[in-house]
């Protein structure tokens, strides 16, 4: 019967879902081409290519060209219908999630079917959030 019970186990479906170590993630972004970290100025989520738009505020790592308050384009993968379908992800990555008005550490590189434009290197887990956007209450 425990036999059973284990084959059984085994044959049934399991969603797993793997994120690497903290200190991998670490390692991976820090091989990026560029660091900085920005506030976030336009979302588009819905646009044939998702994208957000960053003011850089400090340069951590980069090329000479940029500088403090230029403006970047980042592009990301869209994310999946949240509609009870199964939505296209992949394994490890987590999605872009920012809003305007964020301040955000960015670790990018630039994309290579997109020129001109960055996208970050490990998608979710290379675009962190350092402080929420300000409500009016706050300002």
């Amino acid at each position: 019967m425990v036999l059973a019970i284990l084959l059984i186990g085994c044959l049934i479906p399991v969603m797993a879902a793997a994120i690497a170590p903290p200190e991998v993630i670490r390692e991976r972004n820090l091989e990026a081409d560029l660091i900085v970290i920005g506030e976030v100025l336009d979302v588009k989520e819905s646009d044939k290519t998702p994208n957000f738009v960053v003011r850089i505020e400090h340069i951590i790592k980069g090329p000479k060209d940029i500088d403090k308050g230029n403006q970047i384009t980042v592009v990301f993968r869209p994310s999946p219908s949240e509609k009870g379908e199964i939505g296209h992800r992949v394994q490890g990555l987590e999605v872009v999630k920012v809003q305007v008005g964020s301040l955000v550490v960015v670790y990018l590189e630039q994309s290579k079917s997109h020129p001109g434009f960055y996208k970050p290197l490990l998608e979710g887990l290379s675009v962190i959030t350092i402080r929420k956007p300000l409500s009016v209450k706050d300002q």
